[in-house]
């Protein structure tokens, strides 16, 4: 964080690999969202679906943190990832 000129507020996120890849999304995944409307719980949702307005995180967007889930070169799963 520092290094970045950012402040560390118990944790950082560093991505220094500026190198983007497009990844076709498998006919079968599965795609989860974080709800914070009853606590944080994962929902799942149909890929048509995704983002959600009632998301944890504003996707699409700068700070938009997926687990992106990678099989035989297709996206199989998107999971929302909770940042505190």
């Amino acid at each position: 964080a520092l290094e970045d000129g950012e402040t560390d507020f118990g944790f950082y996120i560093r991505n220094q690999n500026p190198t983007n890849r497009e990844v076709p999304l498998s006919g079968s995944a599965r795609i989860w969202y974080l709800d914070t409307s009853g606590g944080l719980t994962a929902v799942e949702i149909a890929p048509n679906q995704w983002p959600h307005p009632s998301s944890f995180l504003m996707c699409p967007g700068e700070y938009c943190s997926v687990w992106l889930y990678v099989n035989n070169g297709q996206a199989t799963a998107l999971v929302e990832q909770y940042l505190p």
